[in-house]
């Protein structure tokens, strides 16, 4: 086998690289249709306003996968819903971010205390 076989076999393998979470993420479920899921999960970078990932489904061991899987030391700041199983698992992989209630959901929380 040449050198150069070789480097070329080195160069055709794909390389895993780490993605690099921003400083703020935001974590919410939507209503779609992929590989029979009926909720996918979107991972959006919230100060530049780019949707980071589409998670398959919306199951808690999902979510801390898909953190496990990348850096996240620069994430300070995770806007979701208010699912306590987010938050585990956001807490699980991210140690303590700040967590800010995204506004729909707090708004929904609001006006459920104004009606009752």
């Amino acid at each position: 086998m040449s050198t150069n076989r070789l480097l070329r076999m080195f160069d055709a393998r794909p390389i895993p690289v780490k993605k690099v979470l921003p400083r703020a993420i935001a974590i919410d479920v939507f209503k779609g249709d992929a590989g029979g899921e009926k909720y996918q999960t979107i991972i959006v970078d919230v100060e530049n306003r780019e949707v980071l990932d589409v998670l398959p489904d919306r199951r808690v061991k999902t979510i801390e996968t898909y953190l496990k899987q990348c850096d996240t030391g620069n994430v300070q700041i995770v806007v979701m819903d208010l699912s306590k199983s987010f938050k585990k698992a956001v807490q699980s992989q991210l140690g303590n971010p700040l967590i800010i209630a995204d506004r729909f959901h707090f708004m929904r929380q609001a006006y459920w205390a104004f009606i009752e």
